[in-house]
């Protein structure tokens, strides 16, 4: 029970982990793209 709680947890933070990471690399882009363009 606590092994597959501690595991939920694990699964939620990773997927956040990648939420951040997709945001990050989209802020990314677009402020390089802006660079370019100027």
């Amino acid at each position: 029970m606590l092994l597959m709680t501690l595991f939920i947890r694990l699964c939620i933070l990773h997927k956040s982990f990648i939420d951040v990471n997709k945001m990050t690399s989209i802020t990314l882009n677009v402020v390089l793209s802006k660079f370019n363009l100027n």
